[in-house]
């Protein structure tokens, strides 16, 4: 208690003569032993962090999410990279090229207009640039501002409408209204080359109309952070100035007559004083159309939640003040524990959190009812080093993003749902059923492969580092299903007997480099068994399954005419393969291209590729990668007519393909409505299910029987139920056919079982183990409930409270049962004590008459018996009695 008494007195005195603060620290962070239980409130992360390595020399700016759930990344050099949404590298390319005609520009700030396909950046040169996000090729540019745009903001406010806003070194507000977006752009490429890109000045950039060009001076230092809040109409600004750290303003001003005689009246008394003229004159807004916040040394950052109605705000005194954005006098409370300078913060308000970030890279979790500190994940837990350059908080993955030397990815999830368990302690990347042994095998980043009880969901056992260091990406099974088979990131297939945990053969690339394999399946051809892999050598890589080889290592037993050269092959990473049957393959690459191989010749059957000139020009340029290829094998007989192979993207879109006659493009839909990118697809045995997930963590089940059989359709399918099973990406799903369940994997540790109805029944690993038929009997029964009408559920009811009294009344018999029988065994457990007990007296009894008469013989170690006495009347004979018999006569 005194330490914490003097911690308090300590901050209290130190902070109480702020300005516009009236009131004292009251909510301090302590050690959890410390704090009340609060389990519902508790959240926690998957410890370490997800690191990687970024192509980047210079300082991260801002990390945007892209229209195709992805991220793009942009350094002060221009440098450009994307990332997946389980930070998995996607590209990387320079924005200034080194040519005469194009200088290099410092960048200060970078924003995405995913509406139109496009992205600014503001220059150190004073200007504000807009590139191309298809090509990255320069639009036009603004040239001539009077400041440095050091933040970048947009917002879309309606139908081909929009808001550009960006704070400058000279602490104004500067922002551009436009109302026709399209014709607005079209009319900027129309000015002078300048730099080789078509330019329009500030002054001609105002269109009546069309644009609209707003300047207010805001702050008495530069501007730190900018955002647009299109639900209250108003921009909030922010700087390190402790007399207007934070402005919530108007965007157009009030201009009511009462206001405009305020106006005259403050120019004729500034009429004796020195005021400047001309285009430096800075105009402020009125003080109705602003709210100014006054903090202790400035905002570095903000964050505003119009469903909360709370804004909050954080800067170098490490102090985090929640306000009310009407009553700009006094914070609604203060949070401390930071130890350094606040440089990010979101509001979640979902889980009503406050998430915060300091220069120091410590991260707390804030409870917003209760303003208490959650979580507090320092530097050594994360393991996330070097300089802290930006931040980015996805509420959709439940993810946090931090940009410093590396990219680093932080899950989050609550402590209720962890309790029940988890599958791995690292991401799961790939997960099967093997139907032989009824058993769930899984795979994570740890190298580490665990075998479960389908039916009990229990670990069988495990073995670690697999393939060494290397993380596993996927895994099958052999014909027999008595082989496991899984490659990894060091570019080697491995061949297992998975219930002893043995490595039976390494299978390598040629070469002494080996890139990641990405995909891996076991194909019977002929009768002929084959292990093909794929990944990010762009080839097909062929190993003959060869019965009692004696070699530890096996090398692929050649490459194909059309695919070893890679003239004609894929020219990007190849991520997924399947077989269609009798002897065609079908790949699929980043770049969104499908080929179909003859194997038995090595050649193209024919190319495949997505029609995205048909789509609208803002989505031309988005991801086209291809993560999943399925095969219709139900359709082989009507192959040259229907769609046979299913592709996971672009884009979001599920594409089904007819692959005779040059392939042919039978059916596209949309299956995330978040345009999410689909991250794994299964079907059932009989072709009649699709299943996909994509990375948001939504399951799609949909009913694909009849569809594309007969040509093309140009409505989706029916979409049977979708769910959402994880809150990060789902990274593969399995069918148990028999039971009709599904298995789903995820980033974020945990398999999981679910039944086709989207119905969750447990996680593997849990402590707690299940019984797989009650727990199928207890959702059907659970839904034949549901399906009852609400008047027949009373006489349901009814009848369950009659069952449940003749059940009560068994159960009563057969504990009676119970009883009586335990009562006879200990009878005949007595009975079977004494007859025991008299065997042994008499045996004693014989043992003493030994030691007293000594060895005796046979005869006399005989037993005595009495003999019975039985009176018999004795008949005497008579022989001439006998030889009446008249027989004998004859």
């Amino acid at each position: 208690m005194e330490e914490i008494t003097d911690r308090t007195s300590s901050i209290n005195a130190l902070y109480q003569d702020e300005p516009g603060d009236g009131y004292n620290v009251t909510n301090l962070e302590f050690s959890k032993k410390n704090q009340p239980n609060q389990n519902s409130k508790d959240v926690i992360f998957h410890f370490p962090a997800i690191l990687k390595e970024t192509p980047h020399r210079e300082s991260i700016l801002r990390i945007c999410p892209t229209a195709d759930s992805n991220f793009m990344l942009m350094g002060q050099d221009g440098l450009i990279s994307f990332w997946s949404s389980n930070l998995m590298f996607v590209k990387s390319r320079s924005l200034f090229v080194q040519e005469k005609s194009r200088k290099v520009k410092w960048i200060a700030d970078f924003i995405l207009i995913n509406q139109y396909n496009k992205f600014l950046i503001g220059t150190c040169d004073r200007e504000i640039r807009m590139y191309e996000l298809s090509n990255f090729e320069p639009y036009c540019q603004i040239i001539g501002l009077q400041s440095v745009p050091l933040r970048l903001d947009y917002s879309s406010t309606g139908n081909n409408e929009c808001v550009i806003v960006y704070g400058d070194d000279q602490g104004c507000v500067n922002i551009l209204l436009m109302s026709m977006m399209g014709e607005s752009l079209r009319n900027w490429t129309k000015g002078p080359i300048v730099d080789g890109i078509p330019s329009i000045t500030i002054e001609k950039l105002a269109s009546p109309g069309l644009i609209s060009y707003i300047r207010w001076k805001a702050h008495n230092d530069w501007v730190t952070e900018i955002k647009y809040i299109r639900s209250i109409n108003k921009v909030i600004s922010s700087c390190n100035e402790e007399t207007t750290a934070l402005v919530v303003g108007c965007v157009i001003g009030t201009k009511s007559s009462q206001q405009k005689m305020k106006e005259i009246q403050d120019a004729v008394h500034n009429m004796g004083r020195h005021v400047q003229t001309g285009k430096n004159v800075l105009q402020r807004r009125l003080s109705c159309d602003e709210a100014i916040f006054l903090i202790s040394k400035g905002a570095k950052t903000f964050d505003f939640c119009k469903e909360k109605n709370l804004l909050v705000t954080g800067g170098l005194d490490r102090i985090i003040r929640m306000w009310n954005p009407n009553f700009p006098g006094r914070p609604i409370g203060r949070l401390a524990g930071h130890n350094s300078p606040i440089v990010f913060l979101s509001i979640a308000a979902g889980d009503s959190r406050i998430f915060s970030i300091s220069v120091d890279k410590i991260i707390k979790v804030w409870d917003i009812e209760d303003q208490t500190c959650l979580i507090t994940v320092k530097p050594k837990d994360s393991q996330i080093n070097g300089d802290l350059a930006t931040c980015y908080h996805s509420q959709e993955l439940k993810a946090l993003y931090i940009a410093t030397d590396s990219l680093a990815q932080l899950l989050l999830q609550s402590r209720k749902e962890l309790n029940i368990g988890v599958s791995h302690k690292k991401p799961i990347l790939c997960c099967q059923y093997n139907k032989l042994m009824r058993q769930v095998v899984t795979c994570c980043e740890g190298s580490d492969i665990k075998v479960w009880d389908l039916n009990t969901g229990q670990l069988v056992f495990e073995f670690t580092r697999a393939h060494g260091d290397a993380a596993i990406t996927c895994m099958t099974f052999d014909a027999d299903e008595r082989r496991l088979i899984t490659g990894g990131r060091d570019g080697c297939v491995k061949k297992w007997d998975y219930q002893s945990g043995q490595c039976i053969q390494t299978l390598r690339q040629a070469g002494e480099k080996t890139e990641e394999i990405s995909d891996c399946i076991y194909a019977e051809i002929y009768k002929n068994g084959f292990i093909i892999s794929v990944g990010w050598d762009k080839k097909i890589n062929v190993f003959p399954d060869i019965q009692g080889d004696l070699y530890d290592t096996q090398y692929p037993s050649h490459h194909w005419a059309d695919d070893a050269t890679q003239k004609n092959g894929h020219k990007d990473d190849i991520l997924s393969v399947v077989l269609c049957a009798p002897n065609l393959l079908a790949t699929s690459s980043y770049d969104g291209e499908i080929i179909i191989w003859n194997f038995t010749s090595g050649l193209i059957f024919c190319r495949l590729h997505s029609p995205i000139s048909a789509l609208p020009q803002e989505l031309s340029g988005e991801n086209l990668t291809v993560n999943k290829l399925l095969c219709i094998r139900s359709r082989t007989s009507c192959a040259k007519t229907s769609a046979t192979v299913i592709a996971s993207g672009p884009r979001g879109h599920i594409h089904f393909w007819n692959i005779f006659h040059g392939g042919k493009l039978l059916a596209r839909f949309l299956c995330s409505s978040y345009k999410a990118t689909v991250s794994s697809m299964s079907i059932s045995e009989d072709s009649a299910m699709l299943y996909a997930a994509d990375q948001h963590g939504y399951i799609y089940i949909f009913h694909i029987l009849h569809y594309t059989l007969h040509g093309p359709e140009t409505d989706p399918p029916k979409t049977l139920t979708r769910w959402r099973a994880h809150e990060c990406s789902i990274t593969s799903i399995a069918l148990v056919e028999e039971h009709q369940l599904l298995l789903t994997s995820s980033m974020d540790c945990s398999v999981k079982l679910w039944n086709i109805k989207g119905e969750h029944l447990g996680i593997f690993g849990q402590s707690k183990s299940w019984n797989i038929h009650s727990l199928k009997s207890e959702k059907h029964q659970e839904a034949l409930v549901k399906q009852v009408p609400p008047e027949s559920r009373q006489s349901l009811q009814s009848d369950t409270r009659t069952n449940k009294k003749v059940k009560n009344r068994a159960e009563d018999a057969q504990s009676l049962f119970e009883v009586k029988y335990q009562e006879v065994a200990k009878e005949l457990e007595q009975l079977d004590s004494f007859v025991k007990m008299r065997l042994r007296e008499h045996k004693q009894k014989h043992i003493e008459k030994q030691q007293i008469y000594g060895k005796l013989t046979a005869y006399q170690s005989l037993h005595c018996h009495e003999l019975a006495d039985i009176s018999v009347n004795i008949h005497k004979p008579d022989p001439a009695a006998e030889l009446n018999d008249l027989f004998d006569i004859i």
